[in-house]
């Protein structure tokens, strides 16, 4: 009877350490895992490489859509807008 109780605690002090240890593994890569989701993407939302293509689309001009054409546009209106308020 001794050994079968010393056998019962062996087995539950050996699944113990093994959850333990994937508990452990689980915390240390679960920032890995999230990385590695977002620069996959995911349903509704895009991966890294995606979202830096788009980023790059913005900064270059398209003829009005683009933030750089919006910038430039306005850069433009302030300098009509500095002229004329230079002339008076």
């Amino acid at each position: 009877m001794e050994m079968i109780l010393d056998n019962i605690v062996l087995i539950g002090a050996t699944f113990g350490s093994i959850l333990l240890i994937g508990r452990y593994f689980y915390k240390l890569f679960k920032t890995w895992f999230k990385f590695i989701e977002d620069w996959n993407g995911s349903d509704g939302k895009p991966g890294i490489p995606a979202r830096l293509d788009f980023i790059e689309s913005e900064l270059k001009p398209n003829h009005g859509s683009s933030v750089k054409d919006k910038v430039n546009k306005l850069e433009g209106q302030i300098d009509l807008i500095l002229e004329h308020l230079l002339k008076k």
